[in-house]
């Protein structure tokens, strides 16, 4: 079998990283012959994550790139998509691939459909509001991260397949750390998801005026937060070599989102990387993060600034149910939330699609 991925970004960006880069090693060690080509950069990342232009020329080139690519499709057996192959353009290129019958498979773990159907552009949503919807009943079939991407996925392709963003039980090997005897409030993300942490400040700012506490931010865009923020917080750069013993030195993990349908889409990966670490985890009750916690059991679900605050004095006084929240979560990953496990399926749902 011979596979082509369309990534949206190259190995920085934490989408196609965990949805696709980190399949190809099992998938080769199957006998699968694996070639990637991403869309967007890491030069495009950072100037996107520092607030910077990436400038219009630069985009061009790497949209010409994708193009050139593209004429090798025929010298595959299936390809596989993430989201689309060209954001904000008709689906010129995804028809062609019909026409070629060249079967491909695309892949969600965000609801990309509203940023057409919803877009504040009269002229995109009469354009591309359907976009989405057209590929994916062109597609072979069509991958899904959450409930949400599945529901709305299923009104127009044949053949979907749920498979959360999962982590590789190799890279989360738990060391013993020594935590900090003060509890620490820890977040994990990108500087686009910082946004979500602001609606739960006044939590965090009550709890840290009653409890010895630390709230420790990483890969968080500070330029976010108010100048009217009266608490300290800890704001440590993102690596992919820190990132676990980062989140080991948080005593609760937490995912605060909106509600919009935006966030519906999102599939709850901080959530899987916390517990992956074995940490009890408070989240918003948005999307996927109701499949992935049951509340009160393997963490807390919390929808306002006294459930946020309620919910970590509770796990701030009992020790010993923070450590029980957290083997109940590591066995939960290890059996549902693993590259281990999702593995079988992605590798059969290639299989399933390859031309007769």
């Amino acid at each position: 079998m011979k596979v082509l991925f369309f990534t949206r970004y190259s190995y920085l960006g934490a989408s196609s990283r965990y949805r696709t880069y980190q399949y190809i090693p099992y998938l080769e060690a199957m006998g699968v012959v694996c070639h990637k080509s991403h869309l967007l950069s890491d030069a495009y990342l950072k100037a996107l994550y520092n607030k910077k232009s990436f400038g219009a020329i630069n985009i061009v080139r790497l949209f010409v790139k994708r193009c050139f690519k593209f004429f090798f499709v025929k010298h595959y057996d299936i390809i596989v998509i993430e989201k689309e192959l060209f954001p904000f353009l008709p689906p010129v290129f995804e028809f062609i691939l019909v026409i070629l019958k060249v079967p491909f498979i695309l892949d969600y773990d965000d609801a990309i459909f509203h940023q057409y159907d919803m877009h504040k552009s009269f002229l995109i949503r009469f354009i591309l509001g359907g976009k989405i919807k057209k590929i994916m009943s062109w597609s072979s079939a069509v991958i899904t991260g959450s409930p949400y991407l599945t529901e709305f996925a299923r009104r127009y392709a044949d053949h979907v397949v749920e498979i959360p963003t999962v982590i590789d039980l190799n890279k989360y090997i738990l060391q013993k750390i020594v935590k900090q005897d003060i509890f620490t409030i820890g977040w994990i993300g990108s500087p686009t998801s910082s946004r979500y942490l602001i609606k739960i400040l006044p939590a965090l700012e009550k709890f840290y005026n009653n409890f010895i506490c630390r709230i420790k931010l990483v890969g968080f865009d500070c330029g976010v937060l108010p100048s009217s923020l009266n608490i300290p917080i800890e704001i440590v750069p993102w690596s992919e070599e820190g990132e676990t013993s980062q989140i080991q030195s948080f005593h609760v993990g937490i995912m605060p989102l909106d509600d919009s349908p935006w966030s519906q889409g999102k599939c709850g990966f901080k959530l899987i990387q916390y517990m992956a670490c074995k940490l009890p985890v408070i989240a918003s009750p948005v999307g996927a993060n109701l499949n992935i916690i049951q509340d009160n059991v393997n963490g807390f679900l919390a929808s306002d600034v006294d459930e946020w605050y309620n919910a970590l004095s509770v796990l701030y006084n009992n020790t010993n149910l923070r450590k029980k929240i957290g083997e109940i979560n590591r066995e939960k990953v290890e059996k549902i939330y693993s590259l281990q496990v999702t593995f079988h399926t992605y590798l059969q749902v290639l299989k399933a699609n390859l031309p007769i």
